[in-house]
């Protein structure tokens, strides 16, 4: 049976029956239409889109796998942001437990952190907001890796949003 997929939508009560038809009525509203060329996006949508129902249907989150729906471009960071939008109120519940394991696993887990420290230039109003005061405690946690992290950036953007973490944890004095 072909899962529903509503979890994007924003602003209408529309129901589509496949990743294709979510990101054609995203792209026609929200995103650039070059994002319907981009496989990738469609894979991702497929996998938050399963990993929401199975925490929907079981209430609970499958932790070993988070990394698997965390977003790694901008795209789909918009993807994964706009699930706290969704009409259906158990869509936005569980997008809420899934971005709140991965602020608790950003603290412990490297590879999680790492996702957490690369989204640092795509989030954008309230979101960022909390990704920013949480911050300090991931990086505090992860300190080491934090400064190996920030060493090895390339991006002059993402290097000045972390320019002042970086001088409170990297230097020495």
């Amino acid at each position: 049976m072909k899962r529903i997929l509503f979890f994007l939508l924003i602003s209408q009560a529309v129901v589509f029956t496949s990743a294709q038809d979510t990101i054609h009525y995203l792209g026609e509203t929200i995103i650039n239409n070059n994002l319907l060329e981009d496989t990738s996006v469609l894979l991702y949508v497929e996998r938050l889109e399963s990993y929401l129902f199975r925490i929907v249907d079981c209430d609970f989150v499958d932790t070993a796998n988070i990394d698997k729906v965390l977003p790694t471009t901008e795209n789909e960071f918009f993807i994964y942001f706009s699930c706290d939008y969704n009409k259906n109120q158990e869509i936005v519940s569980a997008w809420q437990k899934i971005d709140n394991v991965f602020h608790y696993k950003a603290e412990v887990d490297s590879l999680i952190c790492i996702l957490y420290l690369n989204i640092s230039e795509f989030v954008d109003g309230y979101y960022a907001e909390k990704y920013f005061d949480d911050l300090f405690n991931i990086i505090e946690h992860n300190n080491e890796l934090f400064c190996d992290y920030y060493y090895k950036l390339t991006n002059s953007q993402t290097k000045h949003i972390f320019e002042s973490y970086f001088k409170e944890f990297c230097h020495k004095k």
